[in-house]
């Protein structure tokens, strides 16, 4: 019997992909490319969670929420978001692989910092630096935008620590989450 090289056979895989069917790591590849559902309305909140997502790179799908025809009352979207507003995401491989919902634009934000590794570090020091710009943000930033009634002009001239530069002074000798120098 002379002896020469060994048959080669197809392995599994390719088998399996030849047939169609899926193997162990195209089923992964398909887990991991479901996007999350972003329910959203063009609204500073809105804005940041889409930011969040694109940074983080991850997928999403926009899924426009009307807050002017009050779609955020229908009892499908309360479901999602219980207190009726905008943004909330619905991450198809939440923990575990299992689905979650999460409103509250600051529990997104630390939820996507945490699920990817960015812009959260997991340094407890490191992370209660970024939940402090994080919280100072949610309850001023959003809201200070210039408008026309009394308390949002009040908010944004200086009366107020958004309009006023105090946020920015603070901020001039601070590390960034990334370890950056601002």
């Amino acid at each position: 019997m002379a002896r020469g090289k060994p048959k080669r056979t197809a392995s599994k895989r390719t088998k399996a992909k030849a047939k169609g069917k899926k193997t162990a790591k195209t089923a992964k590849t398909a887990k991991i490319a479901k996007p999350i559902e972003l329910y959203y309305w063009p609204t500073p909140n809105g804005f940041k969670i889409s930011i969040m997502l694109e940074e983080c790179r991850l997928p999403y799908v926009l899924k426009p929420v009307n807050i002017s025809k009050g779609e955020q009352f229908n009892p499908d979207f309360l479901k999602i978001s219980p207190n009726n507003r905008m943004p909330a995401i619905v991450d198809p491989q939440g923990p575990g692989g299992r689905p979650i919902s999460i409103f509250e634009s600051g529990a997104i934000l630390q939820y996507l910092g945490r699920k990817t590794g960015k812009f959260y570090p997991a340094d407890e020091r490191a992370r209660v630096e970024v939940e402090q710009w994080l919280f100072w943000q949610m309850g001023g930033v959003a809201r200070s935008s210039p408008a026309n009634t009394p308390l949002q002009t009040w908010r944004w001239s200086a009366g107020s620590t958004a309009g006023s530069g105090r946020g920015r002074t603070s901020t001039n000798s601070r590390t960034c989450s990334d370890g950056s120098k601002r």
